[in-house]
Order: C-alpha cells, then structure tokens, then sequence
C-alpha cells in the first residue's frame, strides 16, 4: 500500500534539483536512493517476466509518478519527450496493447492504473487516495517549467539516482547496482552488476512487469 506524503514527496524534486545543479561542474555526481530488493516470479508468457518488489514500493512508485507527471505535463516544446518517458512506463506487445510496466497487486491498483492510463493530468482526479494526491503534487511542482528543464529532470531520475540492488532468483541473492532505466524493466539477470559493462539507457527494454505487493 503506497503511504508516502508531502513529507516524503518534497524530497525528489529537491534532489533532482540538486543534481542537476551538481553534474554542471561534477559530471559523475549521483544520488544515492537506498536499496531495493526484488523476487523472480514465475515466467508465465515467453515475452514478459515478472518480478515481485519485497522492498523499494515506495520509492519506485514515487519515481514512477513523478516521470508520469513529466511526460503528462510536457507542452510538445520537445516532440518526442512524452513518447519516451510512457516507454519507460508501458510497453506495446506483438498485438499492439499496451502494458503498465508497474503494477499494484492490492488496494492501490485501481489508483495506479487510472493515473497511467491518463493521457492528460486534467483527466487524473483529485482524489483522497494517496496516488491521485503524489501525482497531483507533482504536477503542481512541474507544470510551470519548460520542457526542458522537464528532460532534464528526468535523466537525473532515471540516470543519477542509483540504488544498491538485491535480486532474488530461484532463492538466491545477487547484488549489482540498478537506475531506474535499468530495474525494474530489464529480466534479472540482464541488470547491470560491478563486472557487468552498462547496458543501453532507452525505453525499449525487455519487457518486464513489476508487481508491487
């Protein structure tokens, strides 16, 4: 269940606006967001694997929202900004639907899907649930800038807020480091580890479903 508030929300924004300061003069300057650990589960389509967040639901969710928040905001100052942020949100399979790459198992899987189905933040309520109301602050903090600042913001979450990455597979531990462009949306043994090289920052990933519990 996502429980964060304004408390918790004020401090990606203010992170991301630190580091976007920060790599003008320390071009390899990231921001530590903690540990996340995710769990395998079992391959039920070919095309897609799934895999169960045990810790780091508030966290992502929040990133999530916020990246949703910048692509629904985006004026169209750059063209394809909003098609390449939804890419790190949703796939497309071979029949053409589209998919949420995050999904909430239990009380906030109605919220979160409404907030990612919407094709305009007028079209999101403002709503009691605590997802309508992350969004909603997000868009208070992001809708005045310019598209480029928004592009900006997003490749410091996607790209400068690492966190140190536990993946359980078949009851084993592996540990590596992840972006957001990296995990959940990339198969486990495909995420980037210390001997590993980086792998190619885009949207067009292996297609994996994370599934928050």
């Amino acid at each position: 269940m996502y429980v964060w508030r304004k408390e918790n929300w004020d401090h990606l924004p203010e992170h991301a606006e630190m580091e976007v300061a920060a790599v003008r003069t320390r071009p390899n300057s990231e921001h530590f967001i903690g540990t996340i650990i995710t769990k395998q589960m079992p391959q039920k389509n070919l095309s897609v694997q799934s895999m169960q967040m045990v810790d780091g639901q508030q966290r992502l969710t929040t990133v999530v929202l916020a990246l949703k928040t910048l692509a629904d905001t985006a004026t169209g100052e750059f063209t394809n900004l909003r098609n390449r942020l939804m890419g790190f949100l949703t796939y497309q399979d071979s029949r053409g639907l589209v998919h949420l790459r995050i999904k909430h198992s239990r009380v906030d899987a109605e919220a979160i899907e409404q907030v990612m189905r919407a094709t305009t933040h007028t079209a999101v309520p403002v709503e009691k649930h605590n997802i309508n109301a992350a969004y909603h602050y997000f868009v208070g903090h992001f809708e005045q800038r310019d598209d480029e600042r928004r592009d900006q913001f997003a490749e410091i979450m996607l790209q400068r807020m690492p966190a140190s990455a536990k993946f359980l597979i078949n009851n084993d531990e592996r540990a590596g480091d992840l972006r957001y462009d990296h995990l959940p949306w990339r198969t486990a043994h495909h995420c980037r580890t210390a001997e590993e090289p980086p792998l190619p920052r885009d949207g067009n990933a292996w297609p994996v479903r994370c599934v928050l519990v």
